[in-house]
């Protein structure tokens, strides 16, 4: 089993990703005197997500990782519709492509997690996965609108 002080590192810095996307985006926007969201800032966001479902997959967290795993296809999704996919290296494209699915795969194949561990975590109440959930889906639904 991984340290919890690993684990609590590694969504630490998902956290400081997230945030540190959401000022270079305000900073660029401010510098453009409009909204924008440069490529940089969905770069950030596709890594910070791979932490963060790490961190959510280590926590036995299924919010956590729900919520990446909806918004990380998201995040490339905006980098294909600006046009910069093709600037990522073909072997780093397929890598974020599959990462969430091989890994979940891996996983479900190998018995080393199953779907009711996620459930029925014993460190978060039923109101509290469901309060996660819901938190998640209204949360990522601005990336829907």
């Amino acid at each position: 089993m991984i340290n919890s002080w690993i684990i609590y590192s590694i969504g630490f810095l998902a956290q400081l990703l997230f945030s540190a996307r959401t000022f270079y985006q305000w900073f660029a926007s401010e510098k453009k005197r409009q909204v924008i969201a440069p490529r940089f800032f969905w770069q950030i966001s596709l890594f910070a997500s791979i932490l963060l479902f790490t961190y959510g997959y280590l926590r036995n967290d299924f919010a956590i990782m729900l919520g990446q795993s909806l918004t990380y296809y998201i995040y490339i999704r905006n980098i294909q519709l600006e046009k910069k996919w093709h600037k990522f290296p073909l072997l780093s494209r397929l890598f974020f492509i599959y990462f969430p699915i091989v890994t979940l795969l891996f996983y479900f194949l190998t018995e080393k997690i199953d779907l009711s561990t996620f459930i029925e975590n014993p460190s978060i109440s039923n109101t509290l996965l469901i309060l996660g959930v819901m938190s998640q889906l209204l949360f990522i639904s601005r990336f829907f609108y």
